[in-house]
């Protein structure tokens, strides 16, 4: 999981490093990849607020730039945008304050051989799907975000993690800049490559982060027991904004579709929602933020569940300089204790679905199991009692049962 970490803090240090739009002469260079990026030669398309918009010059959309390059290093393809500015190297200026609003939207074939997982980054992302029927076509829906930028300069050209302590000393404490971006990486695995267990049963998960920098690495509770089992984000920025005084707030969302719920975390949102322990370490202390009554406003945040889309996690205000957030079961296993779909249950009912008829499945120990999409979850030790009613084409009952199985510790 280390390339995860290389791959999102060396896209974000880039962008430290990138200086805000000097006046002068306009610049020749073309828009183009930086540091290990090469621009993926199957094309790709924009929307900007919805409308498809075609590139004037490679990489420049209207009043904007957009690029979608791949890091071989790091297995990730980077999605960039900005306002295309002529005074800049390349014309790759920096969003304002104005563009908060405006949408794009990216879609792209992923090279053969490689097959996109999650995407996180720099961007208020709405939406990132996967399409296996269209060789894997990824699209990406997101508004640039604000945040709180470091420079090189400002910390000694250290690494993310030292340089959001360095700049106490070296730079007052506060952000070189508050800048507007986009820049999101799209995770992907390859044929040979390294282990990606966690990420691949999370397929489809979108996160973003107003930070100076983050990273995510995954322990699925699923895929392995114990008390460290768990997503854990990691997030840094300076105190204060750029003028010395604001101070900087960041801001967390995660996205983990419902396929990803359940593979990671044992049960579906409607389950999981009540069920997970997030808290948030800093210095070594651990502050449990789990029931969302706590004061702290690092640690208050809200989890939205949809059984048929996914699982939404915010936490609105990420205090700083360092601090770690982690996402788990309270068990610290898998929420599930015993799953079993309900086909097997109709069988256990010795009962057929009628023709062209259909059947229903109700839990009636809900503290125990509850049904969701097609699968009963029993989460806790006892009796999972249910009812399983057959009906006919034109909807009357036909018959109705009631089954159970016992849920051990």
């Amino acid at each position: 999981m280390k390339k995860v970490r290389f791959a999102v803090v060396l896209g974000l240090l880039a962008a430290g490093l990138q200086v805000l739009a000097p006046s002068g002469p306009v610049k020749a260079a073309a828009v183009a990849c930086s540091r290990n990026g090469v621009a993926i030669t199957n094309p790709y398309t924009v929307k900007i607020n919805g409308v498809e918009t075609v590139a004037t010059e490679p990489g420049r959309y209207g009043d904007f730039w957009v690029l979608v390059c791949r890091d071989t290093n790091n297995r990730d393809y980077g999605v960039t945008a900005g306002r295309y500015d002529a005074r800049t190297d390349g014309g790759q200026g920096r969003f304002t304050a104005d563009d908060l609003n405006t949408e794009f939207t990216v879609s792209f074939l992923p090279d053969a051989g490689t097959t996109p997982m999650v995407a996180q980054g720099h961007g208020v992302m709405s939406n990132f799907t996967i399409d296996a029927n269209d060789s894997n076509r990824v699209t990406i829906v997101t508004k640039p975000i604000l945040y709180s930028d470091i420079y090189g300069s400002d910390c000694g050209n250290v690494g993310p993690a030292d340089c959001v302590l360095a700049v106490k000393n070296t730079n007052g404490d506060k952000a070189s800049a508050d800048n507007i971006e986009i820049r999101v990486a799209v995770r992907y695995s390859e044929s040979g490559g390294p282990s990606e267990t966690d990420f691949k049963v999370l397929s489809g998960m979108r996160w973003s982060s107003s930070a100076y920098y983050f990273w995510m690495t995954t322990r699925c509770p699923t895929q392995n027991g114990g008390t460290g089992s768990a997503l854990s984000i990691d997030v840094g920025g300076p105190h204060y904004k750029a003028d010395g005084t604001s101070l900087n707030y960041g801001d967390i969302t995660v996205f983990i579709p419902t396929s990803g719920v359940i593979a990671c975390f044992g049960a579906p949102p409607s389950i999981a929602k009540d069920m997970l322990a997030i808290s948030r370490t800093v210095n070594g202390a651990t502050a449990d933020g789990t029931a969302g009554s706590t004061t702290d406003v690092g640690l208050q945040y809200t989890v939205a569940a949809d059984d048929l889309t996914g699982l939404t996690i915010t936490i609105p205000q990420v205090t700083f300089s360092k601090p770690t957030y982690k996402v788990a079961t309270k068990s610290g296993k898998s929420l599930a204790k015993k799953t079993k779909t309900y086909a097997s249950l109709l069988q256990l009912a010795v009962m057929k679905k009628p023709a062209g008829g259909t059947y229903k499945v109700t839990s009636k120990s809900t503290k125990v199991c509850s049904g969701v999409l097609s699968k009963v979850y029993a989460y806790k030790t006892g009796t999972c009692k249910l009812s399983v009613a057959t009906f006919s084409k034109s909807g009357k009952k036909v018959a109705s049962k009631t089954v159970t199985f016992a849920v051990g510790g």
